[in-house]
């Protein structure tokens, strides 16, 4: 059986990529369908699962609803006894919702009720009637104008025996076959739903309704909340009974306030006005100036600025070179852009920019200072307290002879005994004075002569910038 389904079901997969037609769904048309599949018992029931066919006649409303009365057979036998046959007839009547009844592939929902009954042979056993509920799934193919393939899954919610008062089970069963129509549609004389909402012509209050469009009783676009425009453009749906819309159904609002002009006391208020609850201007409140500087209280960052004293748009005094000191306190205006003042808005003197070169000689691989090159510390502590007030900058450089991580440590280490030698013997302050190594990066003559390698063996104090 499992095989024959899965067959079944190629087939209908199959029908889907082939099928051109246009409809599964034709409205006012008269159906048969041919089925077959499988029924399935809850274990409960011992009763085998067994082939199952089907006989269905049936009647579109429209494109999207239709009625269905089915007729199935099976037999099967009970699980604990083969030779226990059963044949089990069943009937059902269904209300079927379509899914896009234009196209031709039509999914569908399906739910209804009828009666199952079981008739043993040789009358080993009473005849037993059941009773259910059953909703099912599905889908239409169309083939052709009149011809589909349909596919069908169905839940049975029954109650055993004739009272109804005995056990609950949830059966299920599975079919594939083909639907017939007959009639309706254009088929019958004069075109009987053009449109194909599902309201015939002789009832369509609104034909020519875009295909999908859900429609009510006499095919016009619903409008649920009845304010004149159709729900399919309404922007604002649930509007209360009475309230004038716009054309996108949503409480109008002329003036743009942000008032309705159901709730607008105060109807065309000029743009951008800031209104109340109720759309009316609200009072414009005066404004304090207490230094009478042109400038409001709420904005005055400079309260009691002199009246007759130029300000900004923030009530302080100008400041027309941006300098930080005010016009009016400022000696020396038009001073150009980033240049330090003092409080009278003047330049402050910068101190000299100067650096001296110190011809120090070390041993090679050495650091040690030795007492001949005294003199030139003494001209290095000269220099720094000539220039007091500033930091002093001791730069140690190499030539490019060795490694560069080499070359720089070992200019530290220069640089270093330079500082230390300055601070112990010459009593400079040791937190004015910072050593620094450079190594072979910033060579002041050519490594490629013995000259050039010599001027870049150097300690350079500078002040710092």
């Amino acid at each position: 059986m499992n095989k024959c389904l899965l067959l079944a079901l190629a087939g209908l997969l199959t029908g889907l990529v082939v099928s051109n037609a246009e409809a599964a769904v034709r409205p006012h048309a008269f159906t048969l369908d041919l089925g077959a599949g499988g029924y399935f018992f809850e274990s409960q029931q011992n009763i085998e699962d067994a082939p199952f066919f089907t006989l269905g006649l049936g009647y579109n409303l429209g494109t999207h609803w239709a009625i269905e009365g089915t007729a199935g057979y099976l037999t099967t036998q009970l699980k604990d006894d083969e030779n226990f046959d059963l044949n089990a007839y069943i009937g059902r009547l269904d209300l079927i919702r379509h899914f896009g009844p234009d196209n031709a592939f039509v999914p569908y929902v399906a739910i209804g009720l009828g009666g199952l009954v079981f008739d043993p042979e040789r009358n080993r056993a009473p005849v037993d009637k059941d009773g259910f509920l059953d909703w099912g799934l599905g889908f239409k193919l169309a083939l052709s104008d009149n011809i589909a393939l349909r596919a069908d899954a169905r839940h049975y919610f029954t109650v055993e025996n004739e009272s109804l008062d005995g056990s609950e089970y949830n059966n299920f069963s599975a079919t594939a076959g083909l639907q017939f129509q007959f009639g309706g549609g254009v088929e019958t004389a004069g075109v009987i739903d053009q449109d194909r909402d599902g309201v015939i012509d002789s009832v369509d209050r609104c034909q020519g309704s875009a295909a999908g469009t859900a429609v009510d009783a006499f095919g016009c676009p619903e409008d649920s909340d009845r304010d004149g425009v159709y729900d399919q453009d309404d922007k604002c749906p649930g509007t209360l009974a009475g309230t004038s819309v716009d054309a996108s159904g949503c409480a109008a609002d002329s003036d743009g306030d942000s008032v309705i002009d159901d709730q607008d006391q105060c109807p065309d208020t000029p743009a951008g006005t800031e209104v109340d609850a109720v759309g009316c201007p609200l009072p414009v409140p005066t404004l304090l100036d207490s230094d009478r500087d042109g400038v409001a209280d709420s904005a005055d960052k400079c309260p009691g600025t002199p009246s007759e004293v130029p300000v900004n748009s923030v009530g302080c005094p100008r400041d027309s070179d941006g300098d930080l000191v005010f016009d009016i306190d400022d000696k020396c205006p038009g001073t150009p852009a980033g240049v330090s003042v003092d409080s009278d808005g003047c330049p402050v003197p910068q101190p000299e920019k100067a650096s001296l070169d110190l011809a120090i000689e070390f041993g090679t691989d050495s650091a040690a200072i030795s007492a001949a090159n005294n003199p030139e510390l003494e001209k290095a502590a000269a220099f720094i307290n000539a220039h007091p007030g500033v930091r002093i900058i001791i730069e140690g450089h190499t030539d490019d002879v060795g490694s560069a991580s080499y070359n720089q440590q070992l200019s530290l280490r220069r640089a270093g005994s330079v500082r230390t030698a300055l601070v112990e013997r010459y009593g400079v302050p040791s937190d004015r004075v910072i050593a620094r190594g450079y190594g072979e990066t910033r060579p002041v003559a050519d490594n490629a002569t013995p000259e050039g390698r010599l001027a870049n063996r150097r300690v350079v104090v500078r002040i710092e910038e």
